[in-house]
């Protein structure tokens, strides 16, 4: 959540890259994309199961919902996709799942398996809309959709948790004295508590973004010379592409430079 706040301040103080309209930035090999999603589907669980420090049924729940969570979020950006008239892509598809993982997070372990269906979809259509609105916006070129994904997903993540906490998933015994139970099981007590932290939490992440923005601006630009942004990050910084076809002199795949 915080990386998607602190993203739309960073994005808004160097501005949109030269020409980003009339350019089609595609991904360098798609199926790196799809390797890495695996690889952090993988590695959610380690973090979300593993912050139990304990092999145990609040554990294993922490998975289940986990892993529905994630996959109801890509069934529901893909359908979404194509409601909307839009194409089915591996990216979009892989964009779905990580908002999915981001959404349950807060409540992987305190959600019965049904309500993380419910937040996987929310969420998946809420960080869709708005990062087709934020494509949109000529102030902000979010390259990575963070702030529509790990922004706002988290967000709508603890809001959701604030309605679906479930004693009977985290508490079953009815050992703690705490009110944690959201506002479908429970009182409002949650959900304004959790509201005031996600502002506080947002407006930090924000200004101290911003001021660690100038801070470091003032030694080190942020954004790079208008010729090295033209020529390409690979090539003026490092002097070689990543891209091999790019630098092929035809067909042949010959190098040419």
């Amino acid at each position: 959540m915080s990386s998607g706040y602190s993203a739309l301040v960073l994005a808004l103080l160097i501005g949109k890259r030269k020409g980003e309209k009339e350019t089609l930035h595609q991904p360098v090999h798609t199926p790196y994309v799809l390797l890495g999603t695996a690889l952090l589907w993988f590695g959610w669980f380690g973090f979300n199961g593993g912050s139990e420090l304990a092999a145990d049924a609040l554990a294993a729940q922490a998975l289940i919902t986990t892993n529905v969570a994630a996959g109801t979020s890509m069934f529901t950006w893909v359908v979404w996709d194509y409601i909307q008239g839009r194409k089915i892509s591996v990216i979009g598809t892989c964009g779905g799942l990580v908002v999915g993982l981001v959404v349950i997070t807060p409540a992987c372990a305190f959600v019965t398996v049904g309500a993380a269906m419910v937040m996987g979809m929310i969420g998946a259509i809420i960080s869709n809309v708005a990062m087709h609105i934020m494509k949109e916006n000529p102030l902000v070129d979010d390259t990575l959709d963070v702030f529509a994904c790990h922004g706002l997903g988290g967000t709508v993540g603890m809001i959701l948790t604030a309605l679906f906490a479930n004693a009977k998933v985290y508490d079953p015994l009815n050992e703690s004295e705490d009110d944690h139970e959201g506002l479908f099981y429970g009182t409002g007590t949650l959900l304004w508590r959790t509201i005031v932290i996600a502002i506080c939490v947002i407006a930090y992440c924000m200004v101290v973004t911003g001021a660690l923005f100038f801070i470091i601006n003032a030694f080190v630009n942020f954004r790079v010379s208008e010729e090295d942004e033209q020529a390409g990050l690979d090539p003026s910084y490092h002097g070689e592409l990543v891209d091999m076809k790019a630098q092929a002199g035809g067909e042949d795949g010959k190098i040419t430079a």
